[in-house]
């Protein structure tokens, strides 16, 4: 088994991200497989598409285990439709061998994708907001020495 540092710098990506990144980085993942698997059908390989598609599949799985049904209500139920349709679809390309089912999950996926990506860019503009004016509070509480001398 050959090392691979990409791997290594993934899993830390994992271990130190909010949950806003999570979410978005299975969702990047998600439509990152659907792609590769629509790209080995082109290509009829068909143990490239399979792993494409298992990959796809443990996502959906990992992102219908981190519903909460309690607290979700009537939205968490209707992702559930929304990842086992996907997951039928993505069965269903892999033993068809054709593209239109991953389409179809694609077209399905791609806005929950875009507005996950969007609160994890908002949340990044958030989290620096807070530090910038942390910044400026605390330098307006701590005068510099060089200029208390002179005043």
């Amino acid at each position: 088994m050959s090392y691979n540092p990409y791997q290594d710098q993934m899993q830390q990506a994992i271990l130190d991200a909010e949950p806003i990144e999570l979410v978005a980085m299975l969702y990047s993942g998600l439509r990152e497989s659907i792609s590769k698997a629509r790209d080995h059908i082109r290509r009829g390989e068909i143990r490239e598409r399979a792993a494409a598609i298992s990959r796809g599949l443990e996502i959906l799985a990992e992102l219908t285990s981190s519903l909460d049904h309690d607290r979700g209500g009537v939205i968490a139920k209707q992702l559930a439709i929304l990842y086992e349709f996907a997951a039928v679809r993505l069965q269903e390309a892999n033993a068809r061998q054709e593209a239109r089912p991953l389409d179809e999950a694609e077209m399905a996926i791609a806005p929950l994708e875009e507005a996950w990506q969007e609160l994890r860019r908002s949340s990044n503009l958030r989290a620096m907001e807070q530090f910038t004016i942390g910044i400026s509070a605390g330098a307006m509480n701590e005068p510099y020495p060089a200029l208390s001398a002179c005043g």
